[in-house]
């Protein structure tokens, strides 16, 4: 019964009920079928650190969702201002 609801939502909307969830949730829906991988897979890609650029090298495909890349959790990068902002 709780499949039909999944079924039935736009996929549009998926992105923006996963926004509002904790990341360890993103990732439980993303797990859930290609649909919701698909919607959560920019949210899983916009935040990286340094443990994941070696997997964007073999999938640079993912490196477009990318908006933020930490190198030691401090530096950031902010899209929006084109500058790195440090941050504790």
């Amino acid at each position: 019964m709780a499949d039909s609801y999944a079924v039935n939502l736009p996929f549009d909307i998926l992105p923006m009920i996963f926004k509002r969830l904790p990341t360890p949730d993103i990732y439980s829906c993303a797990l859930a079928n290609k649909a919701c991988y698909a919607a959560a897979k920019p949210l899983i890609w916009s935040h990286i650190d340094h443990k994941n650029y070696t997997y964007l090298i073999r999938r640079p495909e993912l490196a477009g969702y990318v908006y933020y890349a930490t190198e030691d959790y401090s530096l950031w990068f902010n899209a929006d201002t084109n500058h790195f902002d440090w941050h504790n």
